[in-house]
């Protein structure tokens, strides 16, 4: 992935500023519509081989303009202020705007107005809590777990994204933390919730369904029937690495249609197995190093993870968009190509050129006039003959249960009595009161 080329546009206009300095020049434009001032640089853009992306200009004009090149059609016109802003505020904030938030974007007559908003959105103490109903729901699967409280559990994983910690190193502390890290402890409700705790396999499916875009359950027994890539020899990888002691990293497997044993220590897909030592007692402090867990959360949340970085970039999409450019989301293999092969290596690049930044892909892909498209099909085209996978026009996305209540509270006036009345939990810079006990 880092050694693609490099693409320049056929005609760079008016862009002989830096990197940074033409980013900025594209947002002060953007107001009135970037294609206004160089929609015939647009035009060679989408002329491109699909192969091609050109990596110094932001991406959510490389969004835009892969998407368009895909699209086989009109697409829709950008959504109005009105239906932006119920959108993003949605997306950013968990509920609807109030009528402060709402009166004060349409009476905001600057050219910048949309980029302004999304950053006061993701800079508001409603996006750290948006984002871990969403990731909450996503890793946990409304799954029951007493031992570590919801408060607790809450609290530690709003300040996650509250900080901006990296999407990887978010993820690497679900999968293994020291028990002398007290800070750290909420994190192993993952591992502990109803189904998983003390049972290997189920973890060992989860981690590869919600991580690694692979539903690998059926190559317990045997390689998958349907799926060629997802093979037993995976499954066991997977499951080596989710064990205790290195006594236990390498595990043996038989199929159920092939006769004969197998072993295979700790393994990624497609990655290298890592041997683990045997170690005698007086050992201890060397076995520690080959814990299985503690490799995983190493390993796995991972640059050189590809298929950890198409499955974040993924999800991330879809939680804006509706649905992902690989559909459905736990099915990424080779005989289910992403929609848009470009676009999702570029997306990917941009995660991890940014270091795992959530808040700067997120920013991005809303950016885009993809995300701003209005949800209103263009003139004298029928729904049927618009296929999902295009992004020709914005796609309906039903509210969760966290985003209908919220929502509820702020259309009845109860939002500030509800935060009020819950429980009170300190944050880093000023006090914050967050609803746990609402849904």
């Amino acid at each position: 992935m880092n050694n693609r080329k490099t693409y320049t546009p056929i005609n760079k206009g008016q862009f002989t500023l830096e990197p940074l300095e033409r980013e900025a020049e594209f947002e002060r434009k953007r107001g009135w519509g970037v294609e206004n001032e160089y929609s015939e640089n647009r035009r060679q853009w989408v002329e491109y081989p699909e192969q091609q992306y050109v990596a110094n200009y932001p991406l959510h004009v490389d969004i835009d303009r892969m998407i368009e090149a895909k699209a086989a059609g009109s697409v829709a016109k950008l959504s109005d202020d009105a239906e932006f802003l119920r959108r993003v505020t949605l997306d950013l904030a968990g509920r609807v705007p109030t009528f402060q938030e709402a009166t004060d974007f349409h009476a905001d007559d600057t050219g910048d107005k949309r980029p302004k908003l999304v950053d006061r959105l993701l800079a508001s103490p409603d996006f750290p809590r948006r984002m871990r109903e969403w990731f909450e729901v996503m890793v946990l699967e409304r799954r029951a777990e007493k031992s570590i409280k919801s408060e607790d559990w809450s609290k530690w994983l709003q300040a996650g994204f509250r900080e901006n910690m990296p999407w990887n190193q978010l993820v690497a502390k679900l999968l293994f933390v020291e028990k002398d890290d007290a800070a750290n402890q909420p994190a192993t409700k993952f591992l502990k919730a109803t189904g998983r705790g003390g049972n290997a396999h189920q973890v060992t499916q989860d981690i590869a369904r919600i991580f690694l875009g692979r539903d690998i359950m059926c190559a317990q027994c045997h390689n998958h029937p349907s799926v060629e890539t997802y093979t037993q020899q995976d499954y066991f990888g997977i499951f080596s690495y989710v064990q205790e002691q290195p006594a236990k990293a390498n595990s043996e497997f038989e199929s159920v249609f092939a006769p004969g044993k197998k072993t295979t220590g700790p393994r990624l897909p497609g990655g290298q197995e890592i041997k683990v030592p045997k170690f005698e007692k007086g050992q201890e402090q060397e076995a520690a190093k080959f814990r299985p867990r503690m490799m995983l959360a190493r390993d796995l949340p991972s640059e050189a993870n590809p298929a950890f970085v198409r499955t974040s970039v993924n999800r991330l999409w879809a939680l804006l968009l509706g649905r992902g450019l690989v559909h459905p989301a736990h099915l990424d293999h080779p005989a289910n190509p992403p929609s848009h092969p470009a676009l999702f290596e570029r997306l990917q690049q941009e995660f991890t050129a940014r270091k795992f930044d959530t808040r700067h892909l997120l920013r991005e892909i809303i950016l885009s006039k993809t995300y701003q498209r209005s949800s209103r099909l263009p003139a004298g085209v029928k729904a049927a003959d618009v296929p999902e996978d295009r992004f020709r026009v914005a796609l309906p996305k039903p509210l969760s249960p966290e985003q209908l209540a919220w929502s509820l509270m702020v259309a009845t006036g109860n939002q500030q009595r509800m935060l009020l009345s819950l429980i009170h939990i300190s944050a880093p810079t000023r006090p914050r009161r967050l609803a746990y006990a609402v849904f």
